[in-house]
């Protein structure tokens, strides 16, 4: 047998006379409450429908997409090394002046200098040539010769060993072949070549050092979105030494498996990113820069709700403007838009327009691209 509770009269066997007349009560409440909530919720579907106007605006529209990109400069071989012995320094720097020393061969110092031809033998006393030429041009910038000249005679040898001394080379008045190592341009970036390190013995015919191109080439490696982007963009400018510089596309590639395409650039004047600066801006032989793709140019002027917008059968953008209780079919013209917004000609901050318009003239309400 199941048993229940008990049905003994007792305190709490009957429900009292007041908690009946509470529940009823809050029976009533919670019916009248449910009707006005029905009766609110009817009245604000019905206003959905009544007309939202807008005011117009002055307002700023624009839309920049950085990229990094990656200047590289391209390295050049410089002539090779044409001494024997074992490295005993080597500089630690990566640009270089004329006449700088890069590496020591048995103390013995290795000059880079400025010229036009390589130097292939000893100059000593009685040897003339436009290599004597090209060297005699860095003794006359150190002070040690009044004026250049195409062979070794007394007067050249006299500003040999005193240039010789200033090196602490041994001072014998003849530069021994190897001593010199030609490049066009200096001051410049060179990289002297890994193998190259104390105490490492060099024979002679080693590529030891290596320039760089005059400017950079820049590259940018993009996914098909970034793609859209670069390739529909009004205008692309790349940050050089905090200057806007604009470029344009010169060529883009598909990578070997298709993922990525990769965007080269040149400057849209033709010049060097860097013109006349490429040395000064180019510190390391490749660097990250900033480019921006101009999607939308900076554009200022009264703006509308793109909603305040409708294109009528001939093509035309207009815009409902409220005059008082009427409303009146205005022509305007789209300068920019963003983000549901647009800066238009034709209206005045102060004007107010009607959004979600009715068609104009059998029109669709629309936006233009």
């Amino acid at each position: 047998m199941v048993q229940g509770l008990s049905r003994k009269p007792g305190k709490f066997s009957k429900v009292p006379k007041t908690l009946l007349a509470v529940l009823v009560v809050l029976v009533a409440c919670s019916f009248l409450g449910g009707y006005l909530v029905a009766q609110l919720f009817r009245a604000q579907s019905t206003n959905e429908d009544a007309p939202v106007d807008a005011k117009v605006e002055n307002a700023e529209i624009g839309k920049r997409v950085p990229f990094p990109v990656t200047a590289k400069l391209d390295k050049i071989k410089l002539p090779a090394n044409l001494k024997s012995g074992v490295v005993t320094w080597v500089s630690d720097q990566n640009r270089f002046e004329n006449g700088n020393v890069v590496y020591r061969l048995d103390d013995q110092p290795v000059v880079i200098v400025k010229s036009d031809i390589p130097f292939y033998r000893d100059l000593e006393s009685g040897v003339q040539g436009s290599d004597v030429q090209q060297f005699s041009r860095l003794l006359v910038s150190n002070g040690f010769l009044s004026e250049p000249g195409s062979k070794v005679d007394s007067r050249m040898i006299a500003a040999i060993k005193k240039w010789q001394k200033q090196l602490g080379a041994s001072v014998t008045g003849t530069v021994g072949r190897g001593t010199l190592i030609a490049t066009r341009t200096l001051p410049a970036l060179v990289e002297i070549d890994s193998a190259v390190t104390v105490g490492s013995q060099l024979n002679g015919g080693e590529q030891t050092l290596y320039s760089f191109s005059d400017q950079p080439t820049l590259s940018l490696s993009t996914l098909p979105a970034q793609e859209k982007i670069l390739t529909e963009a009004k205008e692309l400018k790349v940050n050089v030494d905090n200057q806007q510089v604009p470029v344009v596309i010169s060529d883009k590639k598909s990578t070997e498996d298709g993922a990525s395409t990769v965007f080269t650039f040149t400057a849209a004047n033709g010049e060097p990113f860097c013109h006349p600066n490429c040395a000064k801006v180019m510190s390391k032989p490749e660097m990250l820069w900033s480019l921006e793709a101009i999607v939308i140019p900076q554009t200022t002027g009264p703006a509308v709700p793109v909603g305040a917008l409708m294109v009528d059968e001939k093509g035309k953008t207009l815009v409902q403007k409220v005059a008082g209780k009427e409303l009146v079919t205005q022509e305007v013209k789209i300068l920019a838009a963003s983000e549901g917004l647009a800066i238009v000609s034709g209206l005045n901050p102060g004007d107010v327009v009607r959004l979600n318009p009715r068609p104009a003239s059998g029109g669709t309400p629309e936006t233009k691209p």
